[in-house]
C-alpha cells in the first residue's frame, strides 16, 4: 500500500506548479554551478539563473560538443544575443569518470578568486542496459551517487571559503523518488562488510535479470 500511495503522489507533484520566485535578491557579486546543464532540470534552472545576471554562471555538459549547444540554448532564451560581455561559461564535465571530476575542482582552484557561492548538482542517468564505467563501478551507481558524492566534496571547501553570515553558500544535490525501489535490497546492508561494492554487484545483477 506504501509504495502505491507514493506512486499517486509522485503523479500529483507532477502536475504542481513550479515554485518560481516572483522576486529574487541582488546576486550579481555571486557564483553559480550548474552540473548537467544541457538538457532537463539542468538547463531550466541554468536559463533561470542567467537571467538573474550573476557575477558567473558555470554550465557544466558532458563534453565540449554539448557544451557549445548548452550555450547557445541558454544565451537564445535569455536574449543575450552573441554573448560579449555574457557571465557565463560552459565547462565539459563527464559524471562517469572520477578524473573529468576532479579536473573540474582543479579548473577552480586556479581561477584567481576560487569563488563559489551555490553548486547545484543535477547531472543523472536512468539505463535500461548494464553497464561499467572506466572506474570499474556501475554506471548509475558512479554518476548519480559517487561522483555526485566526490563533487560536493572536492567543491565544499570553495562553499565554505565564499559563505558569509548574511549570505551563506548553498549546495544543492538533486534527486528522484526512484531509490523507494532499493528498499528491500538494502535491508540486509547492516551485515555487508563492503556496502558500496555490495551493491555495485546487485545493480549488475539486477540489469542482467531484467
Amino acid at each position: 500500500m506504501g509504495e502505491l500511495l507514493r506512486f499517486f503522489r509522485f503523479l500529483y507533484d507532477q502536475r504542481r506548479p513550479l515554485p518560481i520566485p516572483t522576486t529574487s535578491d541582488d546576486v550579481s557579486s555571486k557564483v553559480f554551478m550548474v552540473v548537467g546543464s544541457n538538457a532537463g532540470i539542468g538547463l531550466e534552472a541554468s536559463v533561470f539563473l542567467a537571467r538573474q545576471k550573476p557575477k558567473l554562471l558555470v554550465a557544466t555538459s558532458r563534453d565540449s560538443t554539448k557544451c557549445k549547444t548548452t550555450r547557445e540554448a541558454i544565451l537564445e532564451r535569455t536574449d543575450s544575443g552573441d554573448g560579449e560581455g555574457s557571465a557565463m561559461e560552459t565547462w565539459p564535465l563527464e559524471m562517469s569518470s572520477f578524473d573529468s571530476v576532479r579536473a573540474i575542482a582543479d579548473r577552480l582552484a586556479v581561477r584567481e578568486d576560487n569563488q563559489l557561492n551555490v553548486l547545484v548538482a543535477n547531472a543523472g542517468v536512468l539505463l535500461d542496459a548494464f553497464d561499467n564505467t572506466q572506474d570499474g563501478w556501475e554506471l548509475t551507481l558512479q554518476v548519480n551517487y559517487l561522483s555526485t558524492a566526490l563533487l560536493s566534496l572536492l567543491l565544499l571547501p570553495y562553499l565554505v571559503k565564499s559563505s558569509t553570515a548574511g549570505s551563506p553558500s548553498r549546495l544543492v544535490i538533486m534527486s528522484s523518488v526512484a531509490h523507494y525501489n532499493g528498499t528491500k535490497s538494502l535491508k540486509k546492508a547492516k551485515t555487508w562488510d563492503r556496502i558500496l561494492e555490495t551493491i555495485n554487484v546487485l545493480n549488475g545483477t539486477a540489469y542482467r535479470n531484467c
